[in-house]
This record gives structure tokens, sequence and C-alpha cells, in this order.
């Protein structure tokens, strides 16, 4: 793409479906800004978006994708290996027209989630279950936490990894 930007494109003859994955960097984020990087996957996802200027509720959005897409999810990506922390959000659609559609939701929830003054209400309450999600991590099963500490005691010296996936 411009810039230097790479792009994979992988054709299948027989796939009817189409996953379109878009990846950012997070390492330039100041780091005042860090303590928002473990919620914005949940904040572009679940408070709703601005569609042409007019407010879609969260209760509308989730609906309408499950009419229109596959799938739409966002979430960190990170790899200690190659020091790498993205923000990774993916569309997903059966056949052209609604891999395109999966895209424009991609783009609605990227530059137009509906952050409003007025939406606090359900910002508040997602915010409170992710917080309450994350107090009850290690309520779950070990496989599924007990590989965090680990990682996050080797990458102590990376606020950036920190802030996505610890």
């Amino acid at each position: 793409l411009e810039g230097g930007v790479p792009l994979v494109v992988s054709r299948f003859e027989s796939m009817s479906s189409a996953t379109v994955g878009l990846a950012l960097r997070l390492d330039g984020i100041p780091r005042e800004l860090l303590r928002y990087v473990s919620l914005l996957p949940t904040l572009m996802t679940q408070v709703g978006v601005i569609e042409n200027g007019k407010p879609v509720p969260y209760e509308e959005m989730s609906e309408r994708m499950r009419n229109e897409i596959l799938s739409l999810d966002a979430g960190s990506s990170t790899n200690p290996r190659t020091d790498r922390v993205e923000l990774l959000v993916r569309g997903s659609g059966l056949g052209a027209a609604e891999a395109a559609r999966a895209v424009n939701w991609m783009g609605l929830v990227l530059l137009h989630p509906d952050w409003r003054p007025e939406n606090l209400p359900r910002i508040r309450d997602v915010v409170d279950q992710q917080l309450s999600s994350l107090r009850n991590a290690m309520q779950g099963s070990e496989e599924s936490w007990v590989q965090d500490p680990a990682t996050a005691y080797r990458m102590q010296t990376d606020p950036v990894f920190l802030a996505a996936d610890s």
C-alpha cells in the first residue's frame, strides 16, 4: 500500500467467505494513554457507533451485525519474540457483498465509535463489565490465565505490551 504498508492477500477458489483484518501497531501510543489500551477493543465494539451522523446504540448495532455480516471482532495481538503489539480488527462475510459490509463495520468501529457524553451510561457499563472480568480472571481455569504472569514478568520493561496483554 502507499507509504510502504505491507498488504497480504490470499485467495482460495473454493472458499465462499472472506475475512479482512487490519493490524495497527500500538508502539506509538504516549505513555499517559497506555491505561486505555486494554479497554480499546471493547470500547470500539460494544458501545455503539455513529453512522452518517446518527448514533446507533449497541443493541441495534449488534442486531444489525448479526443480520448483515458473519463476524466482527477487535482485540490486541502481541508477540514477545518479535516485540510487536497491535490492535487487531477483523471482519468476515459470506460472499463479496457481505465481506464489503464487514469492512464498512470495521470502519465504523475504528473511526466512529459512540464515545459521546450522552452515551456515558453504556460506556460505564462496558468498563464495569471489563473490570469485573479482569478481577475474576483467576476464578476461571488455570489454563486461561497461568501464562499471563510469567509473560508479564518477562516483558516487564515493555509498557505497551503490559498495557495491551497483561
